[in-house]
């Protein structure tokens, strides 16, 4: 068998991604995990996790850094109840594959047209043949597929298997392999890379992404070439199967062999309307990731109305199409109920685990921490969906802060961990606060990490690298260690 890195750590040995049916048990109780490819949801499904999540659960939808959904805090017994009518919503098509149905695709493909192609047809052809697929069960639940559209959104996020539209890009392990897949092989390009990544070791002794195989992109990509799903790329290809042109050198698009993707930020769906003229849709920031059962019951009409559908994207944000007849009703509705249109929201780049309130691993509640960067402590995003938000809705703009119990301003990327562990942190450039018992240790994307000792000072420190990376500070903020930075 092929060498295998060792894992991190930092990461239990046994794989532990829950799923509908196989729960997490976390400290505020279990936690089930449903996999939504390319993010899509209809109306009715969505109805039901909102339902599941207020008669079952904590009363909250999770939206996870993959884009999908999660219940937490489910009451005893309820687990397999949930399961079963997420069956008959459609959201759990095999028992056998449900953990293994991670598929990024470009959330606004089809909507803007930006993209070299629609590519929801591809997601769900790929989500089909995995799940037809018996062998294919023993994937990892950490095993990432992606469809792009060409506008290399999903391809800058570290997947395992990767294909982009347009250029017929393969990647793997989130790296370009110099190959290259025409649309109509792009489905059975992946899956046989999936198969190849199972045949060289991978879902054993750890080696849960095809990154922990030492030269496994390599081995992988011989494989699909020597059966002929894929070819070196050509200075002039021709157009792909889908139709559209594969033009080489698309912005992130990686055609040098090993050229990494996810070192380069992600592009998200920028938050609000399209351009005037197009149809009615609306991206829409989720205030920490965490939908409300009345928020995504309001969503779900929504959508309805439109005759649409809503997807959740793995920036923690939804895109839900609107009704031609009334788009200006329906997203002043959307934002009273505290869903965010607006691009300088301070709760856009915002995230956070779940912190002390639901992980025996946290060293401090990271979400109440996050949420006073977005919000004066007294508007602060409560725990329960019956509590709501005083003084400005989050969809508003609060006005510019930085002063004691005033917001801070969008900016960079934030993102609020209880442990080492870092979970849910996103793609890209970011600044992380890492609970430490006594404070926060504060990791910006370039530089050395500072320690402070409380989240006060984790807050200020934040708030003015937010500032600063929005282009309204002129320098970045260094606060003085605390003892324990030593």
């Amino acid at each position: 068998m092929p060498p295998v890195s060792s894992p991190s750590p930092l990461r239990p040995p046994a794989d532990r991604c829950p799923g509908a049916l196989r729960p997490h048990q976390a400290a505020d109780g279990p936690l089930v995990r449903l996999r939504l490819p390319g993010g899509q949801i209809d109306p009715g499904a969505l109805r039901v996790l909102a339902t599941a999540a207020h008669r079952s659960g904590d009363g909250w939808l999770e939206l996870t850094s993959r884009g999908n959904v999660q219940l937490r805090g489910l009451t005893a017994g309820a687990v397999q109840s949930v399961a079963d009518q997420c069956a008959g919503a459609g959201l759990l098509p095999s028992a056998t594959h449900e953990r293994v149905r991670n598929i990024l695709g470009s959330p606004l493909s089809g909507r803007d047209g930006l993209g070299a192609a629609d590519i929801r047809p591809l997601v769900r052809q790929l989500d089909a043949a995995l799940c037809a697929d018996p062998a294919l069960a023993a994937l990892p639940g950490r095993f990432l597929f992606a469809v792009d559209d060409g506008r290399a959104d999903v391809t800058g996020f570290d997947t395992d298997v990767a294909w982009q539209a347009g250029t017929g890009t393969l990647l793997l392990a989130g790296r370009g392999t110099g190959l290259r897949v025409a649309g109509d092989r792009a489905v059975a390009a992946m899956l046989a890379a999936a198969r190849e990544f199972l045949a060289q070791g991978g879902g054993r002794e750890g080696s849960w992404r095809m990154s922990d195989l030492d030269g496994g992109t390599e081995r992988v990509g011989a494989a699909l070439t020597a059966r002929g799903l894929a070819s070196p790329a050509v200075a002039s290809p021709a157009p792909d199967a889908l139709g559209a042109p594969r033009t080489l050198g698309l912005p992130g698009s990686p055609a040098v062999p090993g050229s990494p993707a996810r070192e380069r930020p992600a592009p998200a769906p920028p938050v609000g309307l399209p351009p005037a003229g197009a149809s009615p849709w609306a991206v829409l920031a989720v205030p920490l990731g965490r939908l409300s059962a009345g928020q995504a019951t309001l969503l779900a009409a929504t959508a309805d109305a439109a005759g649409g559908a809503v997807v959740v994207t793995p920036w923690r944000s939804v895109v839900v199409d609107l009704d031609p007849a009334d788009p200006a009703g329906q997203l002043l509705r959307l934002t009273g109920a505290g869903l965010v249109d607006d691009p300088g929201s301070p709760w856009v780049g915002l995230s956070a685990c779940a912190g002390t309130t639901g992980c025996a691993s946290a060293l401090a509640d990271v979400r109440t921490d996050a949420a006073a960067l977005a919000a004066p402590p007294a508007t602060v995003v409560a725990t329960r969906p019956a509590t709501v938000l005083a003084a400005a809705p989050a969809g508003r703009r609060p006005p510019p802060g930085g002063a004691p119990g005033e917001p801070a301003p969008a900016g960079g990327v934030v993102h609020w961990a209880g442990c080492e562990r870092r979970c849910g942190q996103p793609v890209g450039p970011v600044l992380v606060a890492v609970a430490t018992g006594t404070g926060y240790r504060l990791h910006p994307p370039a530089g050395a990490p500072v320690t402070v000792g409380s989240a006060a000072a984790a807050r200020a420190f934040a708030a003015r690298w937010r500032r600063r990376s929005a282009g309204t500070a002129p320098r970045t903020p260094r606060p003085a260690p605390s003892r324990e930075a030593a």
